[in-house]
């Protein structure tokens, strides 16, 4: 499902009582009994956005809590234009005279001396904190803008990338069968037989525009459906059993 808007504006001071709100929606509406449907947006396209945002305000004017404010007509976007991949934007990471470095962990593995050394590189570079992303990737905040070319080099001294964050060279395989007893593929193999491909230099113009997620079974580890290149871990049928398969989606389809 696609999400929808519930509201445009949402003043702050009613932003936790607004999630509440919502909570309050599930609980009520929510289905008891169909578990794989016990989903809020289950909810909603059953019973519309519009008559879900009436129960949300109910449950706030319940509890005292005004909906004035609260719009849902179109607002015009103020501020400087969002870039259409923020995630791959070189300069959107630029804010009040610091920088975020980005490091690329192949399929989200590290050895523990290479998390060490990046938390002191975060104590040395940035703000002593080391973020990780949903694409199973590092990020070092507040850095000054003249030592981000010392704070990548010592990231490249680990072995590790700062470039290509998000983009082609950066799959997202789950953990496939090397760790989770529902899959049914290798996705970390699968993963190192695409990495000489997406490298190759045929597919620089698209290196920052194309991603792909390799998941091991229909759970979705790795969302494969909200992708450009999807790849989902199958069996396939033979007359001595079944071999490992996988079902290719191409943006979503």
């Amino acid at each position: 499902f696609v999400a929808q808007e519930l509201f445009s504006f949402v003043p702050t001071d009613r932003a936790v009582p607004l999630t509440r709100a919502v909570g309050l929606l599930f609980r009520d509406h929510g289905d008891r009994y169909n578990r794989a449907k016990a989903r809020l947006k289950f909810v909603v396209h059953r019973l519309g956005i519009e008559q879900s945002r009436k129960i949300v305000c109910e449950n706030l004017q319940a509890e005292g809590i005004s909906t004035e404010g609260l719009l849902t007509e179109p607002l015009e976007q103020l501020g400087p234009a969002i870039p259409a991949q923020p995630l791959i934007d070189r300069e959107i990471a630029k804010m009040e005279g610091a920088t975020v470095v980005r490091i690329r962990i192949p399929k989200g593995e590290m050895t523990s001396q290479q998390l060490r050394r990046i938390a002191e590189l975060s104590e040395k570079y940035g703000d002593q904190r080391v973020y990780t992303t949903n694409r199973q990737n590092c990020e070092l905040h507040g850095i000054d803008p003249e030592k981000v070319a010392a704070a990548q080099a010592d990231i490249h001294e680990l072995g590790l990338s700062t470039d290509g964050v998000s983009g082609l060279r950066d799959m997202v395989p789950c953990v496939g069968t090397t760790y989770c007893p529902k899959a049914v593929s290798t996705t970390r193999d699968h993963s190192d037989a695409l990495l000489p491909l997406v490298t190759s230099s045929k597919f620089e113009a698209i290196d920052d525009y194309g991603r792909i997620n390799i998941t091991g079974c229909p759970n979705s580890g790795s969302p494969y459906r909200i992708t450009d290149i999807g790849c989902r871990g199958m069996r396939s049928r033979e007359e001595r059993g079944s071999v490992e398969a996988y079902e290719m989606l191409i943006g979503g389809d």
